[in-house]
C-alpha cells in the first residue's frame, strides 16, 4: 500500500506532462512493474514450516486402555533402576517428512525376566521426548506373542521388535506383551495423531489384523473390530 501511495505523485506528474494517451501507457508500465515486484517478494519470502496441529481426529476409548502397573518399587523414577538401549530406529512418525527416533531399552539386571525390553522412548523432530515403561516386558514377534504373517508384512521397519504401520491416515506403533498361560498378551498401540505420542490401546488382546480403517482383535471368544466412528474409537464384536 505504501508503494502504491508513493507512486501517485509520479503518475500525476507524467499525466500532466504528457497527453492522456501517453499517461495511460506510463500508468500501465508502472502497474506492471509493481505487479512484478509483488510476485518477486511473494516467491522469495522466507516461510517457516507449519507445525502439525493437534487435530484429534478421534477420541480415545478408555475401555481399551489399561494402566501399566506401578507401585513404590516398580516405578520408572526409582533411582535403583537403570535402563540401557537394545535398539533404535529412525522413522517419520507424524507424517511431516522429518525423522523421529524410537529407542527401546531394557532394565539392567532383568535379563532373565520375561520380555525383550521394558521401556520405549520416542523423540519427535520438534524435540518432544515421550517415554513409557512396561515392567511386565514387551517381546519380539512370535516370541511368546503370536503375530499373523499378514500383519508382519505391513511393518514399515525392518525389525521384529515392534510394528509400524498406518491407521486412519496416521502412523501407529504396535508393541506386544508377554503371554501368561492361556491369557492373551498385552497389545500396546501408540498413535501419532496429536502433537505428541499417546497410548491408543493397552489391553490384553490377540491381534488378528490391521488395515487403514480397522484393527481386528480377538477378545476371549469374540472377534472384534476397533474403528473410528464419528471421531470416536469404538470396539464392536460379533
Amino acid at each position: 500500500m505504501i508503494i502504491h501511495l508513493s507512486l501517485i505523485p509520479a503518475i500525476l506528474t507524467f499525466t500532466k506532462k504528457y497527453n492522456r494517451k501517453n499517461g495511460l501507457i506510463v500508468l500501465n508500465v508502472i502497474g506492471l512493474v509493481v505487479g512484478v515486484f509483488y510476485v518477486y517478494m511473494w516467491l522469495t519470502v522466507d516461510t517457516k514450516p507449519i507445525d502439525k496441529k493437534d487435530t484429534n481426529r478421534f477420541v480415545l476409548n478408555p475401555n481399551l486402555i489399561t494402566e501399566f502397573h506401578r507401585d513404590d518399587r516398580l516405578n520408572p523414577n526409582n533411582p535403583d533402576f537403570q535402563f540401557y538401549t537394545i535398539a533404535s530406529f529412525c522413522a517419520d512418525l507424524n507424517n511431516n517428512e522429518k525423522a523421529d527416533t524410537i529407542i527401546l531399552k531394557r532394565l539392567k539386571g532383568w535379563e532373565n525376566d520375561p520380555g525383550d525390553f521394558q521401556q520405549i522412548q520416542i523423540t519427535t523432530d520438534n524435540g518432544t521426548i515421550w517415554t513409557e515403561t512396561n515392567f511386565d516386558g514387551w517381546v519380539r514377534f512370535d516370541n511368546n506373542y503370536y503375530v499373523p504373517d499378514s500383519v508382519k508384512r505391513l511393518n514399515q521397519l525392518d525389525t521384529d521388535l515392534l510394528l509400524l504401520t498406518d491407521f486412519e491416515n496416521t502412523k501407529i506403533l504396535g508393541l506386544f506383551g508377554w503371554v501368561y498361560a492361556s491369557e492373551s498378551g498385552l497389545l500396546t498401540i501408540i498413535d501419532f495423531n496429536t502433537k505428541q505420542p499417546r497410548i491408543m490401546i493397552n489391553k490384553n488382546l490377540d491381534l488378528v489384523g490391521i488395515d487403514n480403517q480397522k484393527i481386528t482383535i480377538q477378545d476371549s471368544e469374540d472377534k472384534c473390530w476397533i474403528e473410528n466412528i464419528n471421531n470416536r474409537l469404538i470396539m464392536n464384536c460379533e
